[in-house]
């Protein structure tokens, strides 16, 4: 991300506050999106526990990993990692079974589903 501050002033997305992030750019409040995990149509994952031995597609270094992280810490649960660049690499993998789900902002969610699924 650090490449794109040479190419524009102000960047328009979804990115969470993270350390990191607030050392080389100044964030502004938007609107609030939540995070949601996304499964195959047909799981059966009704609460946190059931992650548990699950593989996440999940793109590191995100706030994606910090919630995943957390999710594990307070449920004492396992998962495996499948590394992707991106949450449209994420859904893919999901889509074609190399991880059962991934975590992603709301917005992102309904956008690339409706992307990859038409």
């Amino acid at each position: 991300m650090p490449d794109l501050f040479n190419e524009v002033d102000i960047y328009a997305d979804n990115l969470t506050h993270l350390p990191w992030r607030s050392q080389i750019l100044n964030q502004i409040e938007g609107v609030p999106v939540s995070t949601v995990i996304v499964q195959k149509k047909g799981s059966q994952i009704e609460n946190m526990k059931d992650l548990d031995g699950m593989t996440v597609a999940l793109n590191r270094d995100t706030s994606y990993e910090v919630i995943l992280n957390n999710i594990i810490k307070e449920y004492g649960i396992n998962v495996g990692i499948y590394d992707v660049v991106n949450d449209v690499g994420a859904f893919e993998a999901v889509v074609d079974g190399l991880a059962d789900v991934t975590i992603t902002d709301s917005d992102l969610a309904f956008l690339i589903l409706r992307t990859i699924l038409t």
